[in-house]
């Protein structure tokens, strides 16, 4: 007559914890049984990561941008924050 009792019993639980806080513990333990595992492909896939991080941030001449100017020309203007607060 009131329903399933493991469903209430499942919402209720759920009402009581910090749903994010627990798949953020749940993901970084299944992140280190991971890395256990198979720390080189770990290493190769933050390495790859933090490779192309490096680049995209990184100044690098492209075509589309004319703000960037070409391959291995060089500007005397800053071109951005950190060039205007190197040059001050």
């Amino acid at each position: 007559a009131f329903g399933n009792v493991t469903v209430a019993a499942e919402q209720a639980r759920d009402a009581a914890r910090w749903r994010p806080l627990e798949e953020l513990r749940q993901d970084a333990s299944h992140s280190l049984r991971s890395f256990r595992r198979a720390p080189m492909f770990v290493l190769t896939v933050v390495g790859t990561i933090s490779l192309g991080l490096v680049l995209l941030c990184h100044k690098l001449p492209m075509a589309a941008d004319p703000a960037c100017g070409a391959a291995g020309e060089r500007r005397d203007e800053p071109t951005g924050v950190k060039d205007a607060l190197r040059r001050n």
